[in-house]
This record gives structure tokens, sequence and C-alpha cells, in this order.
């Protein structure tokens, strides 16, 4: 439809979703490191697209690449 909005690729929306959502924090921390936010983009990825495999490059870097604290939603427990 005319001036309608375009809707993001399966990537950039399960990007997107997963950081908004809080759901690409696998372990919980609070934290969504660059580990779990590829795992999760690859499964949401994979259900719509099989054969659209994202990757991940470090080039050598050491330890987790934190890339967002995850929101705290009502009814979340801080111990």
């Amino acid at each position: 439809a005319a001036g309608a909005e375009p809707s993001p690729s399966v990537f950039t929306g399960a990007v997107v979703d997963g950081l908004t959502t809080g759901e690409a924090d696998r372990d919980g921390d609070g934290w969504v490191g660059l580990t779990e936010l590829v795992g999760y983009v690859t499964d949401r990825v994979h259900r719509v697209t099989p054969n659209q495999t994202p990757q991940m490059w470090t080039f050598g870097s050491q330890g987790e690449l934190l890339i967002a604290r995850r929101i705290s939603l009502v009814g979340d427990c801080v111990a």
C-alpha cells in the first residue's frame, strides 16, 4: 500500500525483537551479549527461512561483547 511503512527483513526484525523484548538475554543475567543475540537471531531466522544462516566473526576478540542491558519487566525479580 502506498505510504505504508516497509517491513524489516527477517534478520532485522529478529534483532529488534530480541533486544526490545529481552528474549535475547538467554542466560537471564540482565545483559544481552553478542553471542546470545546471534543465537537468538539465528533461531528466529531459521524458523522463517531455514536456508539462511546468520554468521558471526569476532576476528580474535576475547570475552563477551555486551550489546544491551535488559529492561526489567513488571513481575521480574532481581535477586
